[in-house]
């Protein structure tokens, strides 16, 4: 973040804390963008290991990666049916966590525009603020 003050200004303990507050929010935000990226990823995988389980004929055996262990499933039908499941859990999960981060980006929003008043409001006039609440997906 980049703030044009005048020389020698010193900014209010109030700002300071909004400030701080900030860039608390946005780590945060981009903690959870973080997090949902991840279980995107886990579900896109998932459809790949359904994908190659459509290919797999009756009766061939399937394995299910356990920890860094392969386990033999008792049947395709199981480990469709519990991927599914997972798939359905961390869908969710990403709902979820889309809600979160657009909330995030609402209260940024709303924080930076008070910290630009309270210093317009400290200074007397305009202050250029940049660091925008954009860019967490």
């Amino acid at each position: 973040m980049c703030y044009h003050l005048g020389e020698n200004m010193e900014l209010p303990k109030k700002v300071q804390d909004q400030l701080a507050l900030f860039e608390q929010m946005q780590q945060q935000t981009q903690i959870i963008a973080t997090q949902k990226q991840s279980i995107e990823f886990q579900v896109s995988e998932i459809e790949r290991a359904l994908d190659a389980l459509e290919k797999v004929k009756e009766g061939d055996a399937v394995y299910r990666s356990i920890g860094s262990l392969l386990i033999k499933a008792e049947n395709k039908e199981t480990v469709v049916k519990d991927l599914k499941e997972e798939k359905e859990t961390l869908e969710v999960r990403v709902k979820t966590l889309g809600k979160q981060v657009d909330r995030m980006k609402e209260k940024l929003n709303g924080l930076q525009k008070e910290i630009a008043d309270s210093v317009n409001a400290a200074k007397g006039k305009s202050v250029s603020f940049h660091g925008k609440a954009e860019g967490f997906s």
